[in-house]
């Protein structure tokens, strides 16, 4: 992809944030660790050319934060992700085209220590539910191990 190229899927894929931006995103559920509420806000920072998401799970006894930028990088002329989670982790990596995502969703990939890792987030139809999908890559594909569909929170 060309370096304009490049810079329109960036810009298209920034634009995806807009109707998130200063709005708090809340799914509620079972997981392994018991019933969770998962908050994602999201705002535009640093002359808006990036957009924080701040994660906050509620686990009961536990909470578990992550903050993520999503922004272009003017080196690699492309957009990425750089996240930091309180658990002390780290994640860095790059907006990718996915054939296989639904349609509008942004798809971004990492390399993690157990290998290929990907987070897919979209807006439903009417625009009114976030969904968030977080996969790992194996020999037969990418195997969903979180699927979360966010509504925004009154007031």
């Amino acid at each position: 992809m060309t370096d304009e190229g490049t810079q329109r899927k960036g810009d298209a894929t920034l634009r995806f944030f807009a109707p998130l931006v200063d709005r708090t995103w809340v799914a509620e559920g079972d997981g392994p660790m018991g019933k969770y509420t998962c908050e994602r806000r999201f705002e535009r920072v640093l002359q808006r050319k990036y957009v924080r998401m701040t994660v906050t799970w509620d686990l009961g006894e536990k909470t578990y934060e992550e903050t993520a930028m999503f922004g272009r990088d003017p080196r690699e002329k492309r957009l990425e992700f750089w996240s930091f989670q309180s658990d002390g982790k780290n994640s860095h990596g790059v907006c990718v085209a996915a054939d296989d995502a639904p349609d509008g969703a942004v798809v971004f990939e990492a390399q993690m220590p157990a290998g290929l890792a990907r987070l897919v987030m979209w807006l439903t139809d009417d625009r009114e539910r976030l969904r968030v999908a977080v996969e790992s890559h194996s020999k037969k594909g990418w195997n969903r191990f979180l699927d979360q569909s966010h509504v925004p929170q009154e007031g």
